[in-house]
């Protein structure tokens, strides 16, 4: 009897074990960790930003890996290995500017290690909704390879006409060089795809324009694209400091003008 009742002590213990190592074999989702980088390692406001429904652009260094290339459905794709494990760069969804739609796949790489930008447009691909939309001006001080960009007066324009608009939020972007400018919804305006919700942008862009009298169009770099809400140039710098947090901005459907909500 008393080895009968080893053997089961010892066979539970087997079951114990297969299970715990189950569940440690089992890998998070690519979305998972996202979610999970960005709340340990960026602004805990931007970090909120994030949801499993959010468009959301992955970039990640090549750090020591070595160039390799793939297909998969039907899209040709290059990464980085170093004969062990394979990172590459992702977005989420698929087919954003037409029909979007995502099946989530679990993470096989480190974010921690490989990552070297994460960003989020503002557009809700599953509800099919802009929560947001942002705008972002460069700088060419600090910027070592870009040919274009705006100087440090023309940027202290951009800062100053956006600070004027109650409705717009205001950020260094994440080199702490350039301007970040959302714009949040309340409520959120219907866009089918990526390409309605530029256009959102464009327009409240213009109006931002018509408001101040500034010419926003003509110095923005990014028009409802993606925002990075973590690099790794933010690292040791200022970047993604808030400078002015904007009320929300009530739009009525039905007649298209606005009202101002705190």
């Amino acid at each position: 009897m008393l080895e009968l009742a080893k053997l089961s002590e010892d066979i539970s213990a087997l079951v114990g074990i297969a299970k715990i190592d189950k569940v440690l074999s089992m890998s998070v989702t690519r979305r998972e960790a996202v979610a999970n980088f960005l709340k340990l390692s960026t602004h805990d406001d931007l970090a909120r930003l994030y949801t499993p429904a959010q468009e959301v652009q992955v970039n990640v260094a090549q750090g020591a890996g070595e160039r390799i290339e793939g297909e998969y459905m039907g899209r040709a794709w290059h990464g980085w290995s170093d004969g062990v494990t394979t990172w590459k760069s992702f977005r989420v969804p698929f087919n954003a500017n037409t029909k979007p739609h995502y099946e989530d796949q679990p993470m096989k790489f480190d974010l921690v290690q490989h990552a070297e930008g994460i960003g989020m447009t503002g557009w809700d691909f599953v509800d099919k909704v802009s929560r947001w939309i942002g705008f972002d001006f460069d700088a060419i001080v600090g910027d070592a390879h870009r040919d274009s960009g705006l100087t440090t007066t023309e940027l202290q324009a951009v800062q100053d006409a956006a600070i004027g608009i109650p409705w717009v939020t205001v950020r260094k972007s994440t080199s702490g060089n350039g301007l970040h400018l959302y714009v949040f919804f309340d409520p959120v305006i219907p866009t089918v795809n990526h390409n309605e919700h530029a256009a959102l942008a464009r327009s409240v862009l213009g109006t931002m324009a018509a408001i101040t009298g500034f010419d926003f169009e003509n110095k923005v770099d990014i028009c409802g694209g993606n925002m990075w809400v973590w690099h790794r140039k933010m690292r040791g710098t200022d970047g993604s400091q808030s400078l002015k947090k904007g009320c929300r901005l009530m739009m009525y459907r039905k007649t298209g003008g606005t009202i101002l909500r705190s």
